[in-house]
């Protein structure tokens, strides 16, 4: 089976941050990892005891898979 993307959970102590510099960190991990390689989001999420990130990439590189 190929790699169709990768998902990386980046929390923090409570709300030891905000959710805006929690963003702002998981973005720079996101180009510090990937730069400008491949597509990447980062989603900063508030809904449990911790601010933490979900980075999804996938490194498809511009090919299309029709699902």
């Amino acid at each position: 089976m190929d790699d169709f993307g990768y998902h990386i959970i980046q929390s923090f102590n409570g709300n030891e941050i905000s959710p805006e510099k929690c963003n702002k960190i998981g973005i720079e991990l996101a180009e510090a990892l990937w730069g400008d390689k491949y597509q990447v989001i980062v989603c900063t999420h508030t809904n449990k005891d911790n601010v933490h990130n979900h980075i999804v990439c996938a490194p498809i590189r511009g090919k299309v898979i029709p699902y």
